[in-house]
C-alpha cells in the first residue's frame, strides 16, 4: 500500500496521536506552537519518566537547563574528534520546556538519543533497501495548503493555525507533518536516522524495565512513528543497533548562547529564522489576558509599527499610513488563507508589498535591516548561578576584559583589532594572547589578509557560543 493512501495516512496518524505507551509529542524544534502547548499537553498525561530526543552525554545538564534561574537562549556544546557541535535552546523550544516542567515537578527527566560518540562507529551504519518505496504526502500537503516548501509547510499546517488551537489539535497536525516527511524519505533515509531510532525504542524499553509506568517521549515530529511498538504504521524500515564500542572523548559544556546565532541565517546548524518573532508569538501565545486571535493580530501590529520606526533611523519615510496599511494586508493575507491571525509569513509578505513596494535594491535593503533588527534580535542567554564552568573561562574573560579585547558581554566590531606590538606594551600583551589562544584550538581571533607593512599585525576578534565551547 502506498504510502500516499489517505487510508494508511489516517490509521497512521490515529495510532500516533492516541499513543499512550510511549506518549509521544512530536514537535521541531524551537517550534514557539509546540512549546506553548507541551505544558498543557503533559499536565494532561502525568507521565512518571519523560524522554528527550538529545545525546545521553547531556544527562549533567539537564538539572542545569531547567534551573529557574537559567535564562535562554542556551546551548549544549559538544566537542568530539575535534568536531563542534551546538544544540541551542530558546523559550520557544519545545524541549527545553518539557525540561522546564519535569525540573518543576520532580518528575525524572533524561535525554534518549544516540550518544554523540557512537553516531560515527561502523556498527551503526545501515544498509537502506533500494526498494523502500517513498510517497508524495507532502507534495499533496502543500498542494492544499498552498504551500512551496517543508518551512512554510509547517508553518502553514502547524504554527498559524495554533492561535487558540487545543493543545491535542496542535499535537496531531505536529504529527502528521512528521509522518508525511517520513512517508516521502524512502530509501534516501539515512543509516545514522534510523540508528538513533532504535536506540530510542532501547531507551524507553529500559525506562518500562526500570519501573515506568507513564513514559511521554518529546521527539523530533519525523520520529514519531519509530517509537511506536506497531511497526505497520512506521513507513520506514527497523534496524538493530550493534554492541556498542570505545567511542572518541565528548566534552560537553552548557554556554549562553544569542539570538543572532540562533537564526539559521548565521550559518550555524540547528537555528531558526527570526528567532525574536518566534519568542514575542510564544509570550503572546502563553499569556492569557484577552482574547488570543487579538494577542496575535496586536504582536503583528507591533511588529511592523516597530519596523517602520527603524525605517525612520536610517532616513527613509515609513510613518503610521504605511504601517496601517501593511497590517490591513497582513489581515487581508490570513483571511484569504483561512488563518485565525497573521502569522510570520503573512507579515513579511506584507512589508515586502506596502512597505518594500516589491524592491529588490534601495528601499528594499533598507527594509530588510530593519526587518533583521526586529525580527532577529540580539538577546543573550544567562547561566544559572552555581552552572559548572570550565576553569579555563573565567581567567580567559578577565584576561580580555583586562586587555579590553572583546567578551561575551560585548558587540562585534565591525572594523578588525590593529596592533603594533613593538611600541605598544598593551599591544604587546593582545599579540601573546591572541596567538597563545590561537595556538590552543580556541575559536576567538584570526589574523587579517593586508597588504601593508609587518610591523602592525591585525585580527578579527569576535566571542561566540564557539569560544566557550573550545575553551
Amino acid at each position: 500500500m502506498s504510502s500516499d493512501d489517505p487510508d494508511r495516512v489516517e490509521r497512521a496518524l490515529a495510532a500516533l496521536a492516541g499513543s499512550v505507551d510511549p506518549f509521544v509529542i512530536g514537535v521541531r524544534h524551537h517550534s514557539s506552537a509546540c512549546a506553548a502547548v507541551v505544558d498543557a499537553l503533559l499536565d494532561e498525561f502525568q507521565p512518571d519518566a519523560l524522554l528527550i530526543e538529545l545525546p545521553a552525554e547531556f544527562e549533567p545538564w539537564m538539572r542545569w537547563l531547567g534551573h529557574a534561574d537559567a535564562h535562554a537562549p542556551l546551548a549544549v556544546g559538544a566537542v568530539c574528534g575535534g568536531q563542534i557541535a551546538f544544540y541551542p535552546f530558546a523559550d520557544f523550544s519545545p524541549e527545553l520546556g518539557a525540561i522546564r516542567w519535569a525540573t518543576a515537578r520532580g518528575v525524572r527527566c533524561e535525554p534518549f538519543d544516540l550518544p554523540v560518540a557512537r553516531r560515527a562507529e561502523e556498527h551503526v551504519r545501515v544498509e537502506i533497501d533500494p526498494d523502500t518505496p517513498s510517497g508524495r504526502v507532502q507534495e499533496l500537503l502543500n498542494r492544499r495548503e498552498e504551500t512551496e516548501d517543508g518551512e512554510s509547510l509547517w508553518d502553514q499546517l502547524v504554527e498559524a493555525p495554533a492561535v487558540g488551537a487545543d493543545p491535542q489539535s496542535v499535537r496531531r497536525a505536529a504529527l502528521l507533518y512528521g509522518w508525511a516527511l517520513r512517508a516521502d524519505t524512502g530509501n534516501q533515509v539515512r543509516g545514522s536516522d534510523l540508528a538513533r531510532e532504535a536506540f530510542m525504542r532501547e531507551r524507553i524499553a529500559a525506562a518500562r524495565e526500570a519501573g515506568a509506568k507513564r513514559i511521554a517521549c518529546v521527539v523530533g515530529s519525523f520520529h514519531g512513528a519509530a517509537l511506536l511498538d506497531d511497526a505497520s504504521t512506521d513507513p520506514l524500515p527497523r534496524v538493530a543497533l550493534g554492541k556498542p564500542t570505545k567511542g572518541p572523548e565528548v566534552v560537553t559544556s552548557l554556554l549562553p548562547y544569542g539570538f543572532e546565532q540562533l537564526d539559521s541565517r548565521s550559518g550555524y546548524p540547528a537555528g531558526i529564522r527570526d528567532p525574536r518573532w518566534h519568542q514575542r508569538l510564544f509570550e503572546t501565545l502563553r499569556t492569557s489576558e484577552g482574547q488570543v486571535t487579538q494577542r496575535v493580530e496586536g504582536l503583528a501590529g507591533a511588529v511592523l509599527v516597530e519596523v517602520c520606526r527603524r525605517i525612520r533611523d536610517e532616513r527613509h519615510v515609513a510613518g503610521t499610513p504605511d504601517a496601517a496599511e501593511a497590517l490591513r494586508l497582513a489581515r487581508g493575507l490570513a483571511a484569504l488563507r483561512e488563518l485565525p491571525a497573521p502569522g510570520r509569513r503573512e507579515v513579511l509578505e506584507a512589508l515586502q508589498t506596502a512597505i518594500g513596494q516589491g524592491e529588490l535594491m534601495g528601499r528594499g535593503r533598507v527594509v530588510a535591516r530593519a526587518v533583521e533588527r526586529v525580527l532577529v534580535g540580539r538577546e543573550r542567554g544567562r547561566l544559572a548561578p552555581g552552572t559548572p564552568r570550565s576553569g579555563l573561562l573565567p581567567h580567559v574573560e578577565a584576561l580580555l576584559a583586562a586587555l579590553r579585547l572583546p567578551g561575551p558581554e560585548d558587540e562585534p566590531g565591525r572594523d578588525p583589532l590593529r596592533l603594533d606590538p613593538l611600541r605598544s606594551e598593551t599591544d604587546r600583551r593582545r599579540h601573546v594572547a591572541l596567538h597563545r589562544l590561537s595556538a590552543a584550538g580556541v575559536i576567538y581571533a584570526e589574523p587579517a589578509d593586508t597588504q601593508d607593512d609587518t610591523l602592525t599585525s591585525v585580527w578579527w576578534c569576535r566571542w561566540t557560543a564557539a569560544t566557550e565551547a573550545t575553551l
